[in-house]
């Protein structure tokens, strides 16, 4: 399971058209067009043209450039947006007061109306805060996100530290005794199991391939003295490298 992450804003229904024709109220008719409504159906729009899936960070990031990516994505999707939406809200806010005293001024036109019409003009402050509030969450998510890579690193990392003394025990025992045998018996398998560590190790990518090419080679292919100390010998430099790079 996932860290919590921060939700999505959900834009108050009270700030869609649909919201607002159905809170205004019935008398609310005698004042005539107000704009609210409409203005009100472009905050709407303006919300669903968000692609809010950029804000929520993966589980599956292997790597902190594609952390990085991704936040700059997020950022990227914010600017586009936020500052049109925050226009758009201003706009129905002041037409949404604007409209309440129109209503507090008609005799036929009850209180409900005006006060449904100035929680319109709230509303629209308070979502504006929201957003801002989630993009501010949204960059701590991403933060967590490095943090725990990094935790994730650690721990497949020390995996392999933790092969390392193995591995080179069983390197001193074939280069003592340069035979088919000993690397099968001795060091092969223990070598095998280190490359599918390192398979899935991202601070390893620059020998990945090295210790995939040098696993699979067949102790029977070894049978001379001289074949085996060459591949022994790339062997334990490329566990060297390996034990140098592996994250402490």
């Amino acid at each position: 399971m996932g860290d919590v992450i921060t939700p999505t804003p959900t834009l108050p229904a009270t700030l869609t058209n649909a919201g607002w024709q159905k809170g205004k109220g019935l008398f609310a008719k005698f004042v005539g067009e107000t704009g609210v409504g409409a203005a009100l159906a472009k905050v709407e729009e303006a919300y669903h043209g968000v692609n809010w899936v950029k804000f929520i960070p993966s589980d599956g990031y292997r790597s902190e450039e594609a952390i990085e990516q991704a936040w700059h994505s997020a950022r990227e999707e914010g600017a586009g947006h936020f500052p049109k939406i925050r226009e758009l809200l201003v706009a129905a806010r002041d037409l949404a007061n604007k409209t309440a005293e129109k209503y507090d001024n008609h005799p036929r036109v009850p209180k409900g109306s005006s006060t449904f019409a100035r929680k319109v003009a709230t509303d629209a402050d308070s979502f504006w805060l929201i957003l801002k509030s989630f993009g501010d969450g949204v960059a701590k998510d991403f933060e967590k996100r490095k943090v725990k890579l990094k935790e994730t690193q650690k721990i497949k990392a020390q995996i392999v530290i933790d092969m390392f003394p193995k591995i080179k025990e069983a390197i001193s025992a074939v280069k003592k005794d340069p035979t088919a045998k000993t690397y099968n018996e001795k060091c092969w398998q223990k070598f095998r199991l280190l490359s599918t560590q390192i398979a899935v190790s991202d601070w390893a990518t620059p020998y990945k391939e090295q210790t995939k090419t040098l696993s699979s080679v067949m102790p029977t292919t070894l049978d001379k003295k001289e074949l085996m100390l060459a591949h022994i010998k790339k062997v334990e430099e490329l566990v060297g490298h390996l034990e140098h790079l592996a994250p402490k």
